[in-house]
């Protein structure tokens, strides 16, 4: 059986010679009281044993309650408010603008408190700063005052009350803790001559820190930790491994790799982090991906929780202006619990974009139109869509039914709704999720009642939820128990993992940001310098104290810094007790060898298991995971010489317009000549990118939006053929546009209109140097009767193109103008973007600028069909009236357009054969399609296929 430390061997012989007695075991938590009592009664048994902290012995002993640590927060939040409206926060106004002050300045706040100090104990000659001083105390005078005038009490209100309380029992106290000084006189006074002092576990070699309280007698050595700092006088084994990792993840999971391998029970394993609590979150992933049940001394993250990821989402939603994309990802994610995911995907496809009157207006007319197409054509697809819009419309007024309108909000009110949500729609996955809900409860509806900006109010509330911990617990039947050393000696398990000891340990001696040891040192409160010496003090007696086997280790290299890390100092004294005094860092490093790594001899998931066979066997393959075979296959075929279907090879099914008819566009051929696969996708399969419009702070419209809104104003523009009026026109539809589409802010509107108007000068520039008068704009080709009569010219019918065997294909677009000039008819196609891939030297470049052609044509068509006589397009091409384009011009003259029909036959020949292949045309870093398409590999083996010979002619077409 394991035997007990000095700490519990005391307590034990205690409870044993005082049996009956009222006995209060005083400890720093009440987990660790009870963690203590736990590991005795498995010696000897314990009766009237009373576990108290020393506030809640004060609160019983005087039948007062202090007010709890969020609610001094709150007070203290109330306090700086006051002092900002009055003027006197100057010193500490930076970070009191960021909304942190409250949280930054609480724990010196409350040591101040606790060290027994009064607002007229703080001299401002105490401060290196005198207007410092002045602003701390008049913290502290308000918060006293604020107490007094609430009847609240805190804890240091507390301790003073019950000092002269008697106290009708043994009182029990731990040596050697860092106790406050109003705890300690409060301890001492109380217990008077009834006190016992509880043995510490000996440590040699090295000082005891300053501040100790109630120091009792040392137990007798048992550990060779108890020597580590004087090891020569060691004459103790200690069962003691080492390990480096290469990086943190790799150190945790050599952990729960050896506690799997060593077939160890988790209730017998204590995980200790050495440097800090960033271990937190890798054991906690760690674990939770292994399903090994943990408990946590200081809790984790309450941003780890699914009730704190909805709060954080829900603000971030409110911080971007309601964006519907954020709000999509919220419901993708499941944090708004029982609401259909079908409600994200209304929401993406929705252009809702961001704005928050947006929402209901979109929805609504969504609604209607679903309601007038089910009058001529009822579908399923039709019911689904009307219930989809429906529950997203529910879903939305339900939202801001709870969230405050923007401008002034008030810092409660938004909390409270946030918190109505969370009751509504909150998701508890597990424990954990269960205790945030509870602490979230508290922290919401605590919040301070002032009216903000919705953006300070949103700072102010993520700021109260980031820094907190959730389901703290001491150790539990069948779970490992993770703790840092300070709170370790509590707990009693024979295998002992320790780890983060790398240089980190024992700390930074950096003087604490809010009160300099130079101010502490004269206000009586303990020195940061101090506290690398009690780090290291404190593991020292914490090693020194444990029973069974103990694993030390250290991550040797940053993973995210991408160098590097040295063993802690107190990582090579442990080295030493195995293998003597003498021995160096570089001997030490020599010594423990290769790093662990993900992948090790020893696997512990299926995962790490193949990764690390040397040589993988296809069969073991396959008689594991038998729906790879089509996957291999497929592999083998695309690295054949045939095109075959995984290439991108579609048989027995009918493309070719030549003869199944099909309507098509100059922006599916342009399509299909760049890249057939992704012709395939979009115009075959109908697999379009989800366009979403994402909220930016920093831009309003995107490239599509700009292009849409410039065709609209060049177009109206020409109709109405006024120079005067381009700018006044742009006004307007900025307008229009405006509220359909609101900026994120009016300075971005102001700027990005700005932007605009320098374009329309570009524009106007360019229409001077045209050779041509536009005659109609907008030119529609199979579209029906309405679009010819609005736009003055055109075909409701799609137009036929005859080709070279014989056929005819039929095509439908819009012509953006039809210009007339001396050399006869032109043809412009507006691009508001760059000149990229456009010049006078290319005419067709591989079929993939192929429109001027097509449209020559259709206009001609379009004009003899409407009486135009000798109807000739002399030129067709582009304008770009931007400033990114510059103005220029690109013609296309007749000449060119004699091999187009032949252009069109081998486009129409690669659709006949099916071959929709992968081509990489210099636009696949721009493609919607990047994310399914094997390129740039998949060329590469395309290249070698001699069956591409028809595909590959469109390299004569330049």
């Amino acid at each position: 059986m394991l035997f007990l430390n000095a700490l519990l061997n005391s307590l034990s012989e205690v409870l044993k010679d005082n049996r009956v007695e009222k006995k209060y075991l005083v400890v720093p938590s009440m987990k660790a009281g009870y963690s203590l009592l736990e590991a005795v009664v498995k010696e000897s048994s314990w009766f009237n044993v009373h576990v108290r902290t020393p506030i809640r012995l004060a609160e019983e002993l005087t039948g007062l309650k202090a007010i709890s640590d969020g609610r001094e927060l709150f007070l203290l939040e109330n306090v700086l408010f006051e002092m900002a409206a009055d003027g006197e926060l100057q010193y500490f106004k930076e970070i009191y603008d960021s909304g942190q002050l409250a949280r930054v300045l609480h724990p010196a706040f409350k040591e101040i408190r606790l060290a027994g100090l009064l607002s007229g104990d703080l001299a401002t000659g105490f401060f290196v700063s005198e207007r410092k001083g002045l602003e701390i105390q008049s913290m502290v005078r308000r918060y006293e005052s604020l107490l007094e005038s609430q009847e609240l009490l805190d804890e240091a209100l507390i301790f003073r009350k019950a000092m002269d309380e008697d106290l009708d029992g043994l009182l029990l106290i731990p040596s050697e803790l860092g106790w406050s000084l109003l705890e300690y006189e409060f301890l001492e006074r109380v217990s008077r001559d009834r006190r016992n002092v509880l043995a510490a576990e000996p440590v040699y070699g090295i000082q005891k820190p300053e501040g100790i309280f109630f120091q009792g007698k040392t137990g007798e050595a048992v550990s060779a930790f108890s020597w580590l700092y004087k090891q020569e006088e060691n004459t103790k084994d200690v069962e003691l491994e080492l390990f480096h990792s290469y990086g943190i993840s790799n150190e945790v999971r050599e952990v729960s790799r050896r506690i799997i391998q060593q077939d160890i029970p988790v209730d017998r394993v204590h995980l200790v982090y050495g440097s800090g609590e960033r271990y937190i979150p890798y054991v906690y992933a760690e674990m939770l991906g292994l399903e090994i049940p943990c408990t946590f001394s200081s809790g984790i993250p309450l941003m780890y929780t699914n009730p704190a990821k909805l709060i954080l989402q829900l603000l971030a939603w409110i911080e971007e202006n309601y964006s519907a994309s954020r709000l999509a990802r919220i419901l993708s994610d499941g944090l708004l619990f029982s609401v259909p995911r079908r409600v994200a995907r209304v929401l993406r496809e929705s252009n809702i974009g961001w704005g928050r009157d947006r929402y209901l207006r979109i929805l609504d007319g969504q609604l209607l139109v679903l309601k007038r197409e089910k009058r001529t054509e009822d579908t399923d697809k039709l019911e689904w869509q009307e219930k989809a819009v429906g529950e997203s419309r529910e879903l939305i007024q339900e939202l801001f039914k709870y969230i405050p309108a923007e401008g002034k909000v008030s810092v409660l009110e938004l909390s409270q709704g946030l918190l109505e949500i969370l009751e509504i729609y909150g998701y508890v996955g597990n424990d954990f999720d269960g205790a945030a809900v509870a602490i979230l409860r508290e922290l919401l509806s605590e919040q301070i009642d002032i009216e903000l900006s919705q953006k300070e109010a949103v700072k102010r509330i993520r700021a109260a939820i980031e820094d907190v911990k959730v389901g703290a617990s001491g150790p539990k039947p069948g779970h490992l128990h993770v703790s840092g050393y300070t709170a370790g000696e509590w707990v009693v398990r024979p295998y002992t993992y320790v780890l983060g000891l790398d240089q980190g340990f024992p700390g930074s001696d950096l003087s604490d940001p809010v009160l300099l040891d130079v101010e502490r040192d004269k206000l009586g409160l303990p020195l940061s310098s101090l506290r690398l010496q009690e780090n290291t003090f404190s593991l020292t007696r914490f090693l020194a104290s444990r029973r069974g086997h103990v694993t030390l280790s250290f991550s040797s290299f940053d993973v995210v810094e991408g160098r590097a890390a040295s063993p802690a100092a107190i990582f090579l004294q442990a080295y030493r007790l195995l293998h003597g005094v003498k021995a160096d860092y570089s001997e030490l490093m020599e010594a423990l060898g290769l790093p662990v790594s993900y992948l090790n001899a020893q696997a512990v998931t299926i995962g790490e298991w193949w990764l690390g066979l040397d040589q993988v066997e296809l069969d073991l393959v396959m008689s594991c995971y038998s729906n790879l075979s089509q996957g291999i296959d497929a592999e083998l075929l695309r690295m054949s010489s045939k095109v075959t279907a995984y290439d991108g090879r579609v048989i027995d099914v009918e493309f070719d317009p030549r003869v199944s008819g099909k309507v098509l566009s100059a922006t599916q051929l342009e399509y299909l000549a760049s890249c057939p696969f992704a012709y395939f996708l979009r115009f075959i399969l109908r697999v379009n990118p989800v366009e979403e419009l994402v909220w930016d702070p920093s831009a309003w419209l995107n490239a599509l939006q700009r292009g849409s809104f410039l065709h609209d104003l060049y177009a109206k523009y020409l109709k109405e053929a006024e120079p005067s009026r381009l700018m006044e026109l742009a006004d307007e539809l900025l307008i229009d546009l405006k509220e359909v589409l609101p900026p994120p802010s009016e300075r971005i509107y102001e700027r990005e209109k700005e932007e605009l108007k320098r374009g329309l000068e570009v524009f106007l520039r360019m229409q001077e140097e045209l050779e041509s008068e536009a005659l109609f704009l907008e030119v529609p080709f199979g579209f029906g009767d309405e679009e010819v009569k609005e736009a003055g010219l055109g075909l409701a019918d799609p137009v036929l193109i005859s080709l070279e065997d014989g056929s005819k294909v039929a095509f439908r677009g819009k012509i953006d103008r039809l210009d007339k000039g001396l050399e006869g008819y032109f043809v412009w196609d507006f691009k508001t973007g760059s000149t990229y891939d456009y010049d006078d030297k290319s005419y067709y470049r591989q079929g993939t600028q192929l429109q001027h052609a097509l449209y020559a044509l259709v206009a001609e068509e379009i004009l003899r069909q409407s009486g135009y006589d000798k109807a000739s397009v002399a030129v067709a091409g582009y304008l770009f009236p931007t400033e990114k384009g510059k103005g220029q011009i690109i013609r296309r003259d007749r000449s060119g357009r004699e091999c187009f029909t032949e252009l069109l036959g081998v486009l129409f020949d690669t659709l006949a054969e099916g071959l929709f292949v992968a081509n990489n045309s210099g636009k696949c870093p721009f493609c919607s399609y990047r994310i399914v398409c094997r390129s740039p590999l998949a060329v590469e083996r395309l290249k070698e296929k001699q069956e591409l010979s028809v595909w590959k002619e469109l390299n004569r077409f330049e």
